[in-house]
């Protein structure tokens, strides 16, 4: 008999987190499905950004666990997503929208590679959704800091992540 509950996309059990002498998460639990779009609201200093650093492995728990798609964070590595609300990034590079977006791509291409069709397919459809193809030639340092949260987001998407934390 085939199992009807889908494993979660997120997992989050129990997670407390201690920085100091500031507990930044004490027994947090929840769940997110497959399919599923869930927003963690709070002020400032609530811990919103410390809970996405221990959904992507950024940051252990003190205790709890966190299971992505069934897995341990260290085995789901390249199924989170995480754009971050304040990038530290020069945005001199001289990098277009494409080239940042096919950052996405460099867990599937490996370094020093050129990518494939799949992967120029996979950034073309990533812009496409954040409505930037038409700005794929635009070096980064021209855009808008809006336009450059999407190209952001882009490349989470192109990244092919399963679960996409925006923070």
């Amino acid at each position: 008999m085939a199992d009807t509950h889908p494993i979660p996309s997120a997992d989050v059990a129990e997670v407390s987190v201690e920085r100091g002498l500031l507990q930044a998460l004490d027994n947090v639990s929840f769940t997110v499905e497959s399919g599923c779009i869930t927003g963690v609201v709070g002020p400032n200093g609530a811990g919103k950004s410390t809970l996405f650093h221990v959904i992507t492995g950024l940051l252990p728990p003190n205790s709890g666990r966190v299971l992505i798609h069934g897995e341990e964070v260290d085995q789901a590595r390249g199924k989170v997503a995480y754009v971050v609300q304040h990038e530290q990034v020069n945005w001199r590079l001289p990098m277009s929208v494409w080239d940042v977006a096919m950052l996405g791509r460099v867990k599937s291409i490996g370094w020093l590679r050129r990518p494939k069709r799949e992967d120029r397919e996979a950034v073309e459809d990533a812009l496409e959704k954040v409505e930037m193809w038409d700005r794929r030639r635009s070096l980064i340092d021209e855009l808008s800091g809006g336009q450059r949260q999407r190209v952001s987001v882009a490349r989470a998407l192109a990244q092919g992540a399963t679960v996409l934390l925006l923070d």
